[in-house]
């Protein structure tokens, strides 16, 4: 008789090594959300106009339009974004924003004071102050985009609930760095026939409640896990975005709202030794859109009348704005007010007619 022999080799893995990190973008409840800070020049009135009126549509590409919209960054936009892991494993945690880090200028501009003349004596003892003059300088500043900056280790409070439908064991969404569970509310837990079942236990090493037996109840917990805080630095996203959306996003933004436009979001890359995952958050702007004007005829404290327009009296006519000369199909209809009554609170009513309008313009 022959002997037979074999290497058995059981891997007793730890709940870190489970679940590497997990990467939280929205619900941080953290401070230091600020939007991209973009430079605006409108390059001509009849934009200005179809905002105003606000009831314009376009067709087309819209590539004839040339101008800096969009195009200078002033200040990069951030967000603070949660990463979920042990101690050990954000050692090796690296995060890509977009892209990859990228640098650009700026100009920073602020008055600067120096002193042009000294004190000096006049007759009957009185002194001339000191004179100044200010000159307004332009500072030229460096800064980094697409990157992620560590802001530390934190150890904040959640609120879990684990729902029994039939199950044995249930385990904390982020156990790591072992942290003290409190149960906060229980229900009586049963069984498929409904007898009661023993409380579920709980397993520090795996961060485990477990029944005997399938089960059915629910439990709601409190604890602090180890999380590592990042800040993430982030552009105007002109280089991940293709040129017609690009095109796409400037006329969005013409029109009011740049998020009328499929503006790509950030989007990060989370690696470690163990894993990699992927997350995004929006990407927003100041100002999203073309600046509204509001107008006050009444700028005291007294009551302003509230006029809103009476239904079925506008009178319109729609003109046609040509985009690109070289794209007949690239144009705006504009539809412009002739006439329009409104009425107050007080039933007073007031009709306004636009005098003078090109219908052919």
């Amino acid at each position: 008789m022959s002997d037979l022999s074999a290497d058995i080799q059981v891997n007793f893995q730890s709940f870190a090594e489970d679940t590497p990190f997990e990467l939280v973008v929205e619900d941080t409840d953290q401070d230091g959300k600020k939007p991209v800070q973009v430079e605006f020049n409108l390059f001509s009135f009849k934009f200005t106009i179809i905002h105003t009126w606000g009831i314009a549509t376009s067709k087309g590409k819209g590539a004839g339009i040339d101008s800096d919209i969009l195009e200078k960054m002033l200040v990069p936009g951030e967000k603070r974004i949660k990463v979920y892991c042990s101690q050990a494993d954000a050692l090796s945690v690296k995060l890509i924003v977009d892209n990859g880090e990228k640098t650009f200028e700026y100009s920073d501009y602020q008055w600067e004071t120096s002193k042009i003349s000294a004190l000096g004596t006049s007759c009957c003892g009185s002194v001339k102050p000191d004179q100044y003059q200010q000159t307004w300088k332009e500072i030229k500043r460096t800064v980094k985009a697409n990157t992620a900056i560590f802001l530390g280790r934190r150890y904040d409070p959640i609120v879990e609930a684990l729902t029994w439908s039939g199950e044995v064991t249930k385990r904390l969404r982020y156990f790591y760095d072992n942290p003290q569970v409190e149960i906060m509310q229980k229900t009586v837990f049963r069984d498929r026939k409904g007898n009661i079942l023993p409380d579920p236990v709980y397993n520090p090493q795996r961060g485990t409640f477990s029944t005997n037996g399938e089960a059915i109840g629910a439990i709601v917990v409190r604890y602090k896990p180890g999380y590592s805080l990042y800040r993430i630095v982030y552009d105007t996203g002109k280089d991940v975005a293709s040129p017609e959306l690009w095109a796409e996003m400037k006329m969005a933004w013409i029109f009011g709202d740049i998020h009328k436009a499929e503006v790509p979001p950030v989007r990060l890359i989370a690696m470690s030794d163990k894993a990699a995952v992927t997350g995004s958050f929006q990407r927003d702007y100041f100002p999203s859109g073309y600046p509204r004007v509001t107008f006050a005829s009444n700028t005291s404290d007294e009551e302003v009348d509230e006029w809103v327009e009476v239904a079925g009296t506008r009178e319109t006519v729609t003109t046609r704005l040509q985009l690109d000369e070289d794209d007949p199909d690239a144009y705006a209809d504009i539809e412009k007010i002739t006439y329009i009554e409104g009425m107050d609170d007080d039933g007073r009513t007031f009709k306004l007619r636009m005098l003078n309008d090109d219908a052919k313009a």
